[in-house]
């Protein structure tokens, strides 16, 4: 450890500065040795505790000493500590920072609940981070190996849409412990925030004994969660870098694993991957994209197309017409290669370019149907959170529909869920805005969430449209229920999307409250030219 630098003071500190400083510190301190035995105690501590300098000094703390090691982490546990008089067991989190002094090791602990995260009890990031930093300096002395897990639970949203926040908070603490008893002592783990988590597997001998704590934690979730008499089916998608393989610093192992996770999650459920080098070359790739970007938002997107994709609606049991389409955008690259739509709007939006964007398929659009007045399908337009909470929005909207002379009625203004959220308040007065100018609402990925219902109830939006990518019988069944439910309430017309899969489609065709259909089942996205041929054929249907 170094000594006290004096350049970071215009001061000496002698002793009884040093006690004037620790007395006046409003957090409780205690100094302990390797014996655990307290050698002091600041003011602070003895109004927390309640206690005596005679009931404290000198007696020893009940932790577990072998997290006391030289490698001089930051780390939190639980300590007990006995009133004298009333004998209550005050059961605290202490945060021990150890340190160097005369060629022995000391420990301060502070009880401080900043430093830890109230629903899980963990420590915090910035102090995963500053363990981390020290684990890394130490594995490159020691010759060893260190691996960080990004772990994600699996469809958490729909699980906590489903049975409620409160639930929901139950089961990532019945995760946390879960996660706490699959590693070692000598490990660390912080909750991110939401559903993730991060470990650091430390002090690793060989790359193999990773795998040894993956197959544990998969082998703990492997029954579905009991609480409050449900049973809740639970899995991970796991993303994993390594010391030194994969990098040197904290932020870049971090970054990797994350990006790694969410490779995992693409694969399947209770899955986990390992960074690599063809990972690498993914991430250079979508940082030649970000430059591409760049240069074509200056030239006014030239690479950019519309295409779109039919909402069928069911006439008979397996007759069915176009209601209307869905706008996507499309951005060729080099070679006729196009780019991830979803990649796309990721970069667009941290390169602050979305709302550009959203203006650009806008003008594209009207455009196309003034140079195609027989063309009276109504479009659905994505709008994203950055164009919605924009104070021009509903003015520019107007105003360019108005130029091309078209009606507000052919345009259905499709908002996620999740941006309405962000300002309840606010998106109660746009969304009204626009359906008294008579634009029609869709709310996409809905998901039934209770916070959004009363807005939903006010607004009454003309579609519902739910998402229905999922392999999963019992979450298939879940869904319909909902949606049986809620009918009665909102009385809209509810849009199956994402259909895939012919089983999904057929089960859905019992429903009584589902008469649109979208996705691949039916047809690929078309382009301009595409969907004026495909209409031209007949504007009925058999699938």
């Amino acid at each position: 450890m170094s000594s006290f630098k004096k350049e970071y003071s215009l001061i000496n500190f002698d002793k009884e500065l040093l006690e004037n400083i620790l007395f006046s510190i409003d957090i409780p301190i205690i100094l302990f040795n390797n014996d655990s035995r307290i050698l002091y105690a600041n003011e602070r501590f003895y109004q927390f505790t309640k206690m005596k300098p005679e009931d404290v000094l000198n007696k020893k703390i009940d932790l577990n000493s072998s997290r006391l090691k030289e490698e001089l982490y930051f780390f939190t546990i639980n300590v007990k500590i006995n009133h004298p008089e009333t004998k209550e067991e005050i059961n605290t989190p202490l945060n021990i920072i150890p340190f160097e002094y005369n060629n022995q090791i000391y420990y301060m602990g502070t009880i401080h609940d900043g430093y830890y995260d109230n629903l899980t009890g963990f420590p915090n990031a910035s102090v995963f981070e500053f363990n981390l930093e020290k684990a890394i300096a130490s594995a490159k002395r020691r010759n060893k190996i260190l691996a960080i897990l990004f772990i994600d639970l699996d469809r958490f949203k729909f699980i906590n849409d489903t049975y409620g926040h409160l639930m929901g908070d139950k089961i990532i603490q019945k995760v946390a412990k879960i996660l706490e008893a699959s590693i070692r002592i000598d490990d660390f783990i912080t909750r991110k925030g939401g559903d993730e988590f991060i470990i650091l597997l430390n002090d690793l001998a060989k790359k193999e004994d990773i795998n040894y704590v993956i197959d544990k934690i998969f082998s703990n979730f492997e029954k579905p969660f009991e609480i409050e008499n449900q049973k809740i089916p639970l899995t991970l998608s796991i993303g994993i870098s390594i010391f030194p393989d994969d990098g040197d610093s904290v932020k870049e192992l971090i970054q990797k694993a994350d990006f790694v996770m969410y490779k995992a999650k693409k694969t399947d459920r209770n899955s986990y991957a390992f960074y690599s080098q063809e990972l690498e070359e993914d991430l250079k790739f979508k940082h030649q994209i970000e430059r591409k970007l760049i240069e074509d938002y200056k030239s006014n997107f030239q690479n950019f197309e519309i295409v779109f994709q039919p909402i069928f609606t069911n006439l008979q049991r397996n007759k069915f017409s176009i209601e209307a389409l869905e706008v996507y955008l499309r951005w060729k690259i080099d070679n006729n290669q196009y780019v991830d739509t979803n990649l796309l709007i990721e970069i667009a939006k941290n390169k602050g370019i979305i709302f550009d964007i959203d203006k650009f398929v806008l003008l594209k659009i009207v455009e196309f149907y003034k140079k195609n007045p027989h063309f009276q399908i109504p479009v659905h337009l994505n709008i994203s959170s950055r164009m919605f909470y924009d104070i021009n929005f509903i003015s520019f909207l107007t105003e360019t529909i108005n130029e091309y002379d078209l009606s507000p009625e052919m345009f259905v203004i499709e908002i996620q869920e999740s941006t309405l959220n962000k300002n309840l308040k606010y998106s109660n007065e746009i969304l009204h805005d626009l359906k008294n100018k008579k634009f029609l609402i869709c709310i996409d990925e809905f998901t039934s969430s209770p916070s959004y219902l009363p807005l939903l109830y006010k607004i009454k939006p003309d579609y519902l449209k739910i998402n229905f990518n999922i392999n999963d019988n019992e979450e298939l069944k879940i869904l319909l229920e909902i949606i049986d439910s809620l009918y009665f309430i909102f009385k809209t017309k509810v849009i199956a999307n994402k259909i895939e899969r012919k089983e999904v489609f057929d089960k859905l065709m019992e429903s009584k409250r589902i008469n649109h259909f979208q996705g691949f089942h039916f047809t690929k996205t078309l382009n301009t030219k595409e969907i004026l041929n495909y209409i031209e054929k007949g504007w009925f249907y058999e699938f």
